[in-house]
């Protein structure tokens, strides 16, 4: 019965109340049911599919396509075992213990428990039950919480003609805290979504571990944010027949109207555009700095006193020493190179008269690897630069925190930040930088990869480009007395 078109007026009042308790009804049962309404796009079904030949997939996809929720219906499928007329992908025949697993806490409750079970708030039990697991179905009295986290819930699973056999376990976990959190179970169905920063090789191997015996699954639903990392590049060039990678853009999302991509486009970095709409890593060919010389080279000008300061050292051990030196204009927002260094490597008494005479007071930053211990000595690289007068800052190179909220030194977007101000005009280079420029002529990607050879300056670069604006120091800020300028809370938002 179609009570869209009814005319109310025309109606006597007690048919009005019958159709209104009827709507009411319909739309209790809709919200619910949420998942009985769903309707998959193509490559939606496609993934699914794949599901019957593939134990363990991947779906890299853009922004808002709808990555996440359509997960969150396949789990629901694997544990109720009601399956859909149009399914082809995997079924199980019994109940199950699934995995839904998140980078943080906040986000596995934000993203996961929120389009599985409608909320993100475990403690408002009306809306348990909107999400794609039906209310129903879920053991709603029973559920492990603290405070809105859901941790672990038992759902109903059906057989084959659609009468319950048992309970489904979905248990939600997190990454942060690394891979040791995965350890200890035999699992039937992992879901991960979005890439660990820090461990997503090593959490999907404990992944692999934890299925082996129950020849599970594993599904991976991700936006590749960080690049071309060892995880995607593990199922983008599969050989082996049995990884299964795929690709959803804004284009295969019909939700998405041409007007909302450019609005969305408009708001995007460009050097995200790809990443963002189509799902592609940050990845390509050729020169990583492909722009004209030109657009950055400025002849030399004295630095002003007001502007922030800071040199990078690229430590040579088994090949050259770097350091660059940059400058800060907050007023443009421009980051200037202004000086660099280059020498065999060496000990580093050897560079420390460079660095000082450049300006002993300029904050000097060190790769990460300069505070391992050596062998023998029991002492740091950072240490012995330190000794030779080095203005050293106590902690090494990190980028600019991200998303996470976690200290990392990822390559990728840190060479994204500095090109995109190379291609906006806030990223200069004086003339005299002739190493620079040399490096920057030479620097460049195979197979979607740096080639590391004659990068030194390039990496000295990155780590000065990208520590300067907060943990860069003033000259009047030396003279005043202070120690170094930095702000552990600078955020670039990538």
């Amino acid at each position: 019965m179609d009570l869209s078109n009814i005319d109310f007026d025309t109606l006597p009042d007690h048919i009005k109340w019958q159709v209104i308790e009827l709507l009411e009804e319909r739309e209790r049962v809709i919200k619910y049911n949420r998942i009985n309404v769903f309707e998959p796009y193509k490559f939606q079904k496609d993934f699914y599919k794949a599901g019957a030949t593939f134990k363990r997939r991947f779906l890299c996809a853009a922004n808002r396509v709808g990555k996440s929720f359509s997960e969150a219906v396949e789990v629901s499928y694997h544990l109720t075992g009601l399956y859909p007329e149009w399914w082809e992908g995997h079924r199980f025949k019994k109940p199950i213990l699934c995995w839904a697993v998140g980078i943080t806490g906040d986000s596995t409750r934000k993203v996961l428990q929120k389009e599985l079970f409608g909320t993100p708030m475990g403690k408002d039990t009306e809306a348990v039950g909107t999400g794609a697991i039906p209310r129903d179905l879920i053991d709603i009295e029973n559920i492990e919480k603290d405070g809105n986290i859901i941790k672990i819930a038992k759902i109903k699973h059906h057989d084959a003609n659609g009468h319950m056999d048992g309970w489904s376990t979905l248990e939600f976990r997190s990454t942060q805290q690394g891979e040791h959190v995965l350890m200890g179970a035999t699992v039937d169905y992992i879901w991960l979504d979005e890439e660990d920063p820090f461990h997503s090789m090593e959490i999907y191997s404990q992944c692999v571990t934890r299925t082996a015996t129950t020849g599970g699954l594993i599904t991976t639903t991700a936006t590749p944010e960080n690049g071309l990392t060892k995880l995607v590049d593990l199922f983008m060039k599969d050989t082996t027949g049995y990884l299964y990678f795929q690709n959803a853009t804004w284009d295969d999302a019909p939700h998405l109207d041409e007007e909302t991509k450019k609005e969305l486009l408009a708001s995007i970095p460009a050097w995200q555009h790809e990443m963002r709409s189509r799902g592609i890593p940050m990845m390509g060919e050729g020169l990583v700095y492909d722009i004209a010389e030109s657009s950055v080279a400025m002849d030399p000008i004295e630095i002003p006193q007001h502007w922030r300061r800071l040199c990078a050292v690229d430590i040579g051990i088994s090949h050259d020493t770097a350091a660059v030196w940059t400058a800060y204009d907050a007023a443009t927002d421009t980051i200037y190179v202004y000086d660099c260094y280059h020498a065999d490597a060496g000990v580093p008494s050897m560079h420390a008269t460079a660095i000082n005479a450049r300006g002993g007071w300029i904050p000097v930053i060190l790769p990460h690897d300069a505070d391992n211990t050596e062998r023998g000595s029991g002492r740091s690289v950072a240490s012995y630069y330190a000794e030779a007068g080095v203005n050293v800052m106590p902690e090494t190179f990190y980028n600019p925190l991200d998303w996470t909220g976690k200290k990392n030194n990822f390559v990728e977007p840190g060479i994204m930040e500095i090109l995109q101000r190379m291609k906006t005009g806030r990223f200069k280079v004086f003339s005299t930088c002739g190493r620079v420029f040399e490096e920057i002529r030479r620097y460049h990607r195979r197979d979607g990869k740096i080639v590391k050879d004659f990068d030194d300056t390039m990496d000295a670069m990155r780590y000065s480009s990208l520590s300067v604006v907060a943990r860069g120091m003033s000259a009047g800020e030396a003279s005043a007395g202070f120690k170094s300028a930095y702000n552990d809370n600078w955020n670039y938002n990538y």
